[in-house]
């Protein structure tokens, strides 16, 4: 009697090499709400969609996710991604201000940045969340801040100064 691929769960000890067809079938629901997540700017909620994943699922996820963005897009370094995944995994429900603090972390890394507060902005270059002390005054923009932070608005200027351009200046 076959199962219908979608409802069989994905257990025992051979789950690492379960059925592609059934990993795929469970891994989409998944897939779909993280990106929902994501386009809504919803961090919560790729954080709870994360929470809890066995092996088989997260590696399915973390494989259709890879497939789906172009190779023409840059993406951040990953260096600690897997380990503040984990990181989330372990310690998500230990307090709010932990949980918080583990949304915000997450959020830096994948470049989903919350509303802009008060206190801080995010730059256009290196994409790292600053105090709006590290960025410079322009009464142009919405924010009256610039769009790029002291650091790399100084090292832009430096490669314009020896090159003459800054095509394919990259923040460091």
């Amino acid at each position: 009697m076959a199962t219908d691929p979608t409802t069989a769960p994905i257990t025992g000890p051979d789950a690492h090499v379960a059925e592609p067809d059934a990993l795929a079938a469970q891994t989409l629901p998944l897939l779909a709400a993280v990106v929902c997540g994501h386009r809504a700017h919803d961090v919560t909620r790729v954080a709870e969609t994360l929470n809890g994943l066995d092996l088989p699922h997260l590696q399915a996820l973390v494989v259709g996710l890879a497939a789906m963005v172009p190779t023409s897009v840059p993406l951040p370094a990953p260096a600690g991604l897997a380990t503040l995944i984990a990181n989330l995994q372990l310690n998500a429900d230990i307090s709010p201000q932990r949980a918080a603090r583990n949304r915000a972390v997450l959020a830096d890394a994948t470049g989903m940045h919350p509303e802009p507060d008060d206190q801080t902005a995010v730059c256009s270059r290196c994409e790292k969340r600053l105090p709006h002390s590290r960025f410079h005054h322009d009464k142009s923009t919405s924010s009256g801040l610039s769009y790029r932070c002291k650091d790399c608005d100084s090292r832009m200027r430096a490669a314009h100064r020896r090159h003459g351009t800054t095509r394919g200046w990259v923040a460091a």
